[in-house]
């Protein structure tokens, strides 16, 4: 189900965010993510859940880089193809897997920021006719690459929030 295009009620991401206001978030969370986990550091949370079924910092960071990389993955396909089906991805199962909680926060570190940046140059590079290119969703339904950037920016945004203040 496609998200309503108004703001994310935890987050306030704007869902009709234009292109050029994307990249400039991806950036600033780059710029913003060392300091969150600094923080989180300072305190020693870091790799520890606060509540069964809560993410740790650490997941929530290595979620953040390895989710951007997938959505990446899935605009250069869209952008590649005529209407490639998507498949979805498990995030929940995902971050079990890959245990993020075992990781060196530094290199998780490194990836998001990275993700973040990559993804924002990727964009900016992208024009009218590439933004309104689409593929089809898991579920069967369109996606443009506006869409799927959108989708790939609030993943970012929101769990920028999960790092702490």
């Amino acid at each position: 189900m496609a998200p309503a295009q108004t703001g994310c009620r935890e987050c306030g991401f704007d869902w009709d965010a234009p292109p050029a206001e994307l990249t400039d978030i991806l950036r600033q969370i780059a710029r913003a993510l060392p300091s969150r986990l600094g923080i989180a550091q300072q305190a020693d949370t870091t790799a520890a859940r606060p509540a069964p079924g809560v993410w740790s910092r650490q997941e929530y960071l290595g979620h953040i880089g390895d989710v951007l990389v997938w959505y990446r993955g899935r605009i250069e396909g869209v952008l590649a193809e005529d209407r490639p089906v998507m498949v979805g991805l498990d995030w929940a199962l995902e971050t079990d897997r890959r245990r993020y909680d075992r990781q060196p926060p530094e290199r998780l570190m490194s990836v998001a920021v990275a993700s973040l940046r990559g993804l924002a140059e990727m964009l900016d590079g992208l024009n009218e006719g590439q933004w309104a290119r689409r593929g089809i969703g898991s579920e069967g339904q369109e996606r443009t690459v506006l869409m799927l950037a959108r989708r790939a920016v609030h993943e970012a945004h929101h769990h920028l929030g999960d790092l702490g203040p």
